[in-house]
C-alpha cells in the first residue's frame, strides 16, 4: 500500500511539472515567446480587456544588459518580461519582469500596477510590431514551434 501511495504521488508530481512547462518559441536570434502564455488581458480590477493581450517574452541579448551589469556588478544571462499589447491603440507596455544570472537566480524583478504602465506606440517593422503579429495570430507561433521541435 505504501508503494502504491508513493507511486501515485510521483505520478501526480510528474504530471503537474509537465503541465506547467513553458513552450518557448524562438522568434529571432535573442527573443523567445512562450506560446502558451498568450491570453486576453485581465486588469488589476480583475476585468477582462478584449482589446489587449498579454504574453511572456524571454530575451538573451547580452548587449541589452551591459549598462545594468555595470550597475548591479553581476553578469546577466537573460530576462523574462510580461508584455501587454493594446491592439485598439497599437501600443505595448511591460507589466512585469525579472533578470536572471546563469544559475537561474533572480537578480532583480519588478511589477507595475495598471496606472503605472508606460505605454509605447508600436513602430512599424520594429521588434514590437513583429511580436504583436505573433500575439495577434498565435497559430503562427504554433507552426514555428512544431518546426523547431522536429
Amino acid at each position: 500500500m505504501k508503494k502504491f501511495f508513493l507511486l501515485m504521488v510521483v505520478l501526480f508530481c510528474t504530471s503537474f511539472m509537465q503541465a506547467n512547462a513553458t513552450a518557448w518559441v524562438q522568434v529571432d536570434d535573442n527573443d523567445y515567446i512562450d506560446k502558451d502564455s498568450i491570453h486576453y488581458y485581465i486588469d488589476d480590477n480583475k476585468a477582462y480587456d478584449f482589446d489587449k493581450k498579454i504574453f511572456w517574452l524571454k530575451t538573451t541579448d547580452k548587449s541589452a544588459y551591459q549598462d545594468l551589469e555595470v550597475v548591479i556588478k553581476k553578469k546577466i544571462s537573460y530576462g523574462l518580461y510580461q508584455n501587454i499589447i493594446d491592439f485598439s491603440n497599437n501600443s505595448i507596455a511591460i507589466k512585469s519582469g525579472a533578470i536572471y544570472d546563469s544559475n537561474g537566480k533572480v537578480l532583480t524583478s519588478y511589477n507595475y500596477r495598471d496606472c503605472k504602465l508606460d505605454w509605447h506606440s508600436i513602430i512599424p517593422d520594429s521588434k514590437a510590431s513583429y511580436f504583436a503579429d505573433f500575439v495577434k495570430s498565435p497559430r503562427k507561433l504554433q507552426k514555428i514551434y512544431k518546426m523547431q521541435n522536429m
